[in-house]
C-alpha cells in the first residue's frame, strides 16, 4: 500500500509491541471496531510469566475509553468497591491524617468512584477478548525495519523477523511479501522498549533502561522501591488497617516515603501492597547491586529489612509511638520486589530521522514515577487516542501518509501534552521528597501536587468534609 492509499479496515495491518494495559486496550478497541488485522508482541514466554503491577484507579477519562471495549462489563468484578479512599499522614504525627479523600456516594451518578482495579486482572481480561492467538508471546523486539513500500516489519534480539501474521521464515522463502508489513507499529512496551531509540535522543541514544538519561540521573539516583505484599494485614498487622481501611495510606516524612494500597478486587482478597521510597543515594544503597526478588524465607530478605530499618530510624523522626507498625510491615511482608523507578523527561528530543510508521504511547513515551499517580491511566488514554486517530482517518477514507502526519500531531499536540503537568507535579514532589529539611514541612507537598491553590484549598475542605461524614 502507497503512502497515498486509502487506507481500510481490511487493508491497514497494526503491529503492537508490548502487552501491558496501554497496548491490550489499543488492540481491543481495534478489534471490537472491525480491525482484523492486528497483532500484539510481547517478550514474556506466556501471559502468566512476569508480575504486573498490583492496581491502578481509572480515571474518569481512562472509564470512558473502557466502555468502548468489551472488558467493561466485567469492571465491577475486577475493581474493589470501597477502595477509592486516600489518606496522606505527616510521618511524625500518625495518629490523625493531614488530608482524606474518597468521593461522596450522592456524587457517583455525575463523578464515577475511582475505584482501585486490579492490574493482572484487567490485563487478563483484555488478553481474552483479544485471543491469545493474536498475541506473539517469547518475542522481544529491538528492531523495525522498513520496506521499499514505506511498510515495516520488526525484529527480535534473536534474528527473528515478524510481519502481520508473525514469524516469518525468510530463510524458506528467500524473500518478504511487504503487503503483510505494517502499516503502523506502535511501541507500548514501557521504559524497556528498544524502539524508543528510533524515535527520542536517550543519552546517545542508548535504551534508557540500561543507560539512564541525564535527567534520571540527576533526579533519581537510579532511583529503586521497595514493594511488599502482605497478604491479609487483618491477620498479621491488624494495628494497620486504620491508615488505609479499604483504599489507600501515605506516610510522608522526608526522605522517606511509606504507602499501603489495597489492591485485591473482592472484599475477601486482603491483599496489600506496601511500598517504601527512600529517596537519598544512602537509601538506595541498600537496594543497589541486590537481587530484585525476595520470599519471607529467604535470609537476605530479614538482612534487607533490618538494614532499611535501622537506616530509617537513623535518619528520621517517625512517630515513635507507632514507629513499630512500619516495622512489622516490613517484617510480614510474603514477598518483596525491588523495583526500579523512571522518570522521561516531559520534552523529549526528538529524531529528525524518525521512521513513518513507528509511534511511542504509555511508558514508552513518557515514564513517570509510581508516585505520580497517573502512568497508567495516560497510557491508556494515548491507547484511545491512537485508535480515534486511525479510525477516523479508515471513516473519511484519509490515506496513509494522512494518517501518519494525524499520529506524530498527536503525539506532542495531545499525548506528551496532557503529561506534562503530572510530570512537573512529580518532579516537585520528588525534589520536595529528596530534602531532609522538609521533614517539618510535610503539608507543603499536598500544595505541590496540587494544580494549583485553589485546588489544594478544595482538596482541604473535602477532607475536612470527609473526615466529620467517614
Amino acid at each position: 500500500m502507497a503512502l497515498r492509499t486509502v487506507i481500510s479496515k481490511s487493508n491497514l495491518n497494526v503491529g503492537i509491541v508490548g502487552a501491558g494495559l496501554s497496548g491490550l486496550c489499543l488492540a481491543e478497541l481495534l478489534k471490537v471496531n472491525g480491525y482484523d488485522n492486528v497483532r500484539v508482541f510481547d517478550s514474556d514466554k506466556h501471559s502468566k510469566e512476569r508480575d504486573q503491577g498490583t492496581s491502578l484507579d481509572l480515571s474518569k477519562e481512562t472509564q470512558e475509553i473502557l466502555k468502548k471495549t468489551r472488558v467493561w462489563e466485567h469492571y465491577n468484578d475486577i475493581s474493589r468497591q470501597g477502595s477509592n479512599v486516600f489518606k496522606c499522614y505527616d510521618g511524625r504525627d500518625l495518629e490523625k491524617p493531614l488530608l482524606v479523600l474518597t468521593q461522596p456516594k450522592f456524587l457517583e451518578k455525575i463523578m464515577p468512584p475511582e475505584y482501585e482495579t486490579n492490574r493482572e486482572e484487567l490485563r487478563n481480561c483484555l488478553i481474552d477478548k483479544i485471543g491469545e492467538e493474536n498475541v506473539q508471546w517469547d518475542a522481544r523486539i529491538n528492531n523495525i525495519q522498513i520496506l521499499s513500500n514505506e511498510k515495516s516489519i520488526i525484529l527480535d534480539n534473536q534474528g527473528n523477523h515478524y510481519d502481520v501474521n508473525g514469524k516469518l521464515f525468510k530463510e524458506e522463502t528467500g524473500e518478504i511479501n511487504e503487503e503483510n508489513g505494517f502499516d503502523v507499529v506502535v511501541d507500548a512496551s514501557g521504559v524497556r522498549g528498544a524502539l524508543r531509540k528510533y524515535i527520542v535522543n536517550d543519552n546517545n541514544d542508548n535504551n534508557p533502561a540500561s543507560s539512564p538519561t541525564e535527567f534520571d540521573k540527576e533526579i533519581y539516583h537510579q532511583c529503586i522501591a521497595y514493594h511488599g505484599i502482605i497478604n491479609s494485614p487483618e491477620e498479621s498487622i491488624p494495628e494497620a488497617i486504620r491508615f488505609f481501611g479499604e483504599g489507600s495510606g501515605l506516610f510522608i516524612l522526608p526522605p522517606h516515603v511509606v504507602c499501603y494500597q489495597r489492591f485485591g478486587s473482592q472484599a475477601e482478597d486482603k491483599r496489600t501492597s506496601f511500598y517504601y521510597f527512600g529517596m537519598t543515594k544512602e537509601s538506595q544503597s541498600l537496594f543497589i547491586n541486590k537481587k530484585n526478588y525476595f520470599t519471607k524465607d529467604d535470609p537476605e530478605f530479614i538482612k534487607l529489612n533490618d538494614e532499611t530499618i535501622e537506616h530509617i530510624e537513623s535518619t528520621s523522626s517517625f512517630d515513635k509511638k507507632n514507629f513499630n507498625i512500619i516495622k512489622d510491615s516490613f517484617s510480614v511482608c510474603d514477598s518483596v520486589l525491588l523495583r526500579n523507578i523512571y522518570h522521561f523527561p516531559s520534552h523529549p528530543n526528538f529524531r529528525s530521522d524518525q521512521p513513518n510508521s513507528l509511534y511511542l504511547i504509555g511508558d514508552s513515551l513518557h515514564a513517570l514515577p509510581p508516585w505520580s499517580g497517573a502512568g497508567g491511566n495516560l497510557a491508556i488514554e494515548d491507547a484511545g487516542d491512537v485508535f480515534d486517530i486511525i479510525d477516523d482517518h479508515v471513516k473519511k477514507a484519509k490515506t496513509r501518509d494522512d494518517l501518519y502526519k494525524s499520529l506524530k500531531d498527536s503525539i506532542s499536540s495531545k499525548m506528551l501534552k496532557r503529561s506534562i503537568p503530572n510530570s512537573e507535579r512529580t518532579t516537585r514532589s520528588t525534589f520536595f521528597f529528596k530534602n531532609p529539611k522538609n521533614a517539618d514541612k510535610v503539608d507543603e507537598y499536598l500544595k505541590s501536587v496540587a494544580e494549583n491553590k485553589f485546588q489544594y484549598l478544595i482538596f482541604k475542605a473535602i477532607s475536612y468534609i470527609t473526615q466529620k461524614l467517614y
